[in-house]
């Protein structure tokens, strides 16, 4: 996505600090192949980013997401 724009060596140290941070956000979240967040935000997710298909994995956002939008797939 935006990294491919990016001129080496300025790539691969933006890659770097963008692993970790992707890194971090998977370690809170889990994979949502329903798409659930796309009905949340109202928006369809053809073209997103993977992370448009994760939802966090703890707390009351996935009771929420549970009742609000249907069990996931």
């Amino acid at each position: 996505m935006g990294l491919d724009v990016l001129p080496e060596p300025a790539r691969a140290k933006v890659a770097a600090f963008v692993g970790a941070v992707d890194d971090r956000y998977r370690s809170f979240t889990m994979e949502d192949p329903s798409g659930r967040m796309g009905d949340v935000a109202v928006r369809g997710l053809t073209g997103r980013g993977w992370w448009w298909f994760r939802v966090p994995s703890t707390g009351p956002i996935v009771e929420d997401l549970r009742s609000d939008v249907g069990p996931q797939s």
